[in-house]
């Protein structure tokens, strides 16, 4: 009974005893958030105005691709968008004009690049970039062209365009798409010099040498054709240069003539083909299998100048015609 007292005397001190203050101790708190792959979606590409699809592209016009990339982790996970367009079967080449172009968006930066030149990215239209990389989702739209001497598409199996989209976050997971491919048209151009002017002539004297260089651009073989004419003025007495009396050389200095001047068209330049381009599949235009024309305002040159005298008498004056440059496509392509 003693022993009992004793117990129950100390425990009833412990509950009468002064009071305490109140204790605390910091509990830690903590939850792991998973990464969440990104997604690609809704993907199209599109005329510049962004009014519709488009399947086959003309060089040097500018259009767009767009798409959606969503990131349950926020835009700021996402560190890398490219878009990468290849012909055939040459994804992951060198960056090249006739072949393969590639744009990255980089979180860092919140902007585009291409490592194929700046022209070719954002022609007259900026691409879009998150605004607010809190948001979990951007529709992008990449602005961009290509070049006059972009591989044209053909007939054979992997004679196409694609388009590889890749979004990766900063786990290193990424999203890819590969939905979109589209044909390159056959693309010519030519720019040369206004007028060529011969000067100090007298009846009876020798054309002195005058130089028409153009500047040509093409993805096919072309021929280049020149065209020329009588030079004729307004007046009393004789009042015309034949244009027999002018001949024209393929080269930068004339040397050798080809021939008088033609009134009708006549290739100077044939089978014109300045790259050393091979195309994967062979056979990807219907008229050649060998290359394509690529060429990228390659300077060609014309020389003329008079290998007969003009007449005499000849009335003065000044002296006008019209001779013309043309670029005629060897090629035709079925898409």
């Amino acid at each position: 009974m003693k022993r009992l007292l004793i117990s129950v005397l100390i425990v009833m001190a412990l509950l009468l005893g002064p009071v305490s203050p109140v204790l605390a101790d910091d509990i830690g708190g903590e939850g792991d958030v998973n990464n969440i792959d990104p997604v690609i979606s809704s993907v199209s590409l599109r005329d510049a105005g962004d009014g519709g699809d488009v399947t086959a592209l003309d060089p040097e016009t500018e259009y767009l691709v767009k798409f959606a990339v969503a990131d349950d982790n926020s835009m700021y996970d996402i560190t890398t968008v490219t878009v990468e367009l290849y012909f055939g079967d040459d994804n992951g080449g060198a960056a090249g004009i006739t072949d393969y172009y590639t744009f990255t968006y980089t979180e860092s930066s919140n902007d585009w690049a291409s490592t194929n030149g700046a022209s070719y990215l954002d022609p007259s239209t900026s691409s879009t970039v998150p605004s607010d990389r809190n948001l979990g989702s951007f529709a992008f739209k990449l602005y961009f062209k290509v070049d006059g001497v972009t591989v044209a598409s053909g007939t054979a199996a992997n004679d196409t365009w694609n388009i590889k989209i890749t979004a990766t976050d900063d786990s290193a997971v990424a999203d890819t798409d590969t939905s979109l491919t589209f044909d390159v048209n056959l693309y010519k151009a030519i720019d040369s010099v206004s007028s060529v002017t011969f000067t100090a002539l007298n009846p009876g004297a020798t054309l002195n040498e005058q130089d028409v260089d153009p500047t040509v651009s093409a993805n096919h073989q072309i021929d280049i054709k020149l065209t020329g004419s009588n030079l004729t003025t307004t007046g009393d007495g004789p009042t015309t240069i034949l244009a027999t009396t002018i001949s024209y050389d393929d080269a930068a200095t004339y040397t050798t003539p080809l021939g008088t001047l033609p009134t009708s068209a006549t290739a100077v330049y044939t089978d014109y083909n300045e790259s050393s381009f091979s195309l994967t599949a062979g056979a990807a235009l219907t008229a050649n299998t060998s290359n394509g024309g690529y060429t990228d305002g390659e300077l060609k040159y014309i020389a003329v100048k008079g290998t007969s005298t003009i007449p005499n008498p000849l009335q003065d004056g000044t002296y006008t015609g019209t001779w013309t440059l043309t670029v005629v496509s060897k090629e035709t392509v079925s898409s």
